[in-house]
């Protein structure tokens, strides 16, 4: 079973849709006293992990795939290797907002 598509985006407050805007979850309600504010960094949370999860695995694999290719460590530089592998996984850092 494949999940809703993404991007999945925040539709009110705290209710979060996919890309068809088909309705996925909510974090909660307003009318929890103190809890507002986080119910609504909570959908945020939710919808930026979602919505960048693809492309760090994806860079993940380009360093794991590099790193061991046919299973096994490889043991010599190749420093263009690293460069454009390094640059796809600041991208995706910097989509998450992790950097």
């Amino acid at each position: 079973m494949k999940h809703t598509p993404t991007p999945w985006k925040i539709n009110a407050l705290f209710n979060i849709a996919g890309a068809n805007d088909r309705p996925v979850g909510t974090t909660g309600s307003n009318g929890l006293e103190g809890w507002y504010e986080e119910n609504i960094d909570n959908a945020k949370f939710i919808v930026k992990a979602v919505n960048c999860h693809d492309d760090l695995v994806e860079a993940i694999k380009e360093i794991v795939g590099f790193c061991y290719p046919n299973g096994l460590f490889r043991g010599e530089s190749n420093m263009a290797g690293i460069i454009d592998i390094a640059c796809m996984a600041k991208e995706a850092l910097e989509k998450a907002d992790a950097i």
